[in-house]
């Protein structure tokens, strides 16, 4: 496995999860709140406290497989 994308646009994301979509390319995908682990931190989660999170964007994070990499990259070459 193989990270295509990490960001914080939303717009970003979905467009490569559409193009992987119409080219049958299969996908996994986090989403990640720093805010949501600070106030709902789980088992072994690290605290920061006195961190100021009111304006940190969520994370996108796309994932293929290896051998699907090169063209999925191809394929969202235009994106941004």
């Amino acid at each position: 496995m193989k990270t295509l994308y990490i960001g914080n646009s939303l717009k970003e994301f979905n467009y490569i999860r559409d193009v992987l979509d119409k080219n049958k390319i299969k996908y996994k995908f986090t989403q990640t709140s720093h805010e949501q682990d600070f106030l709902a931190p789980g088992r072994g989660s690290v605290r920061s406290f006195g961190a100021n999170f009111s304006h940190s964007a969520p994370v996108y994070e796309i994932i293929v497989k290896e051998q699907d990499y090169d063209n999925a990259q191809y394929l969202v070459r235009d994106v941004k």
